[in-house]
């Protein structure tokens, strides 16, 4: 993967905590605290196809009011936005053309 760039402590759904790391490489990885010999989700955006110009991970923030919502900018720009509680959840229909949970 690529090297961390940024890094924000986080609470998950059920009290769950996270340290979610944000990479040279645009990708985002959640990693339980209590154990850190793996990653527990990898967050990309769309496909994760590098080509798509999101660029490196600048800054990561867990939201203080939405449990599990983690935000992470992007050096091109972006703002991606993540519902923690809802990974691998498949989106309405209504809700499929806005992206990535």
């Amino acid at each position: 993967g690529g090297a961390a760039r940024c890094l924000a402590f986080g609470r998950g759904a059920a009290g769950a905590q996270f340290l979610a790391t944000g990479g040279m490489d645009g990708v985002v990885r959640l990693w339980d605290i209590r154990q850190f010999s793996e990653e527990v989700h990898t967050l990309r955006w769309g496909d994760g196809s590098p080509d798509l110009g999101v660029g490196a991970i600048s800054h990561l923030e867990w939201s203080p009011f939405h449990e599990g919502t983690l935000a992470a900018s992007t050096d091109a720009g972006h703002v991606l936005l993540w519902d923690i509680g809802r990974i691998g959840t498949r989106l309405p229909p209504a809700e499929a053309l806005d992206g990535p949970p």
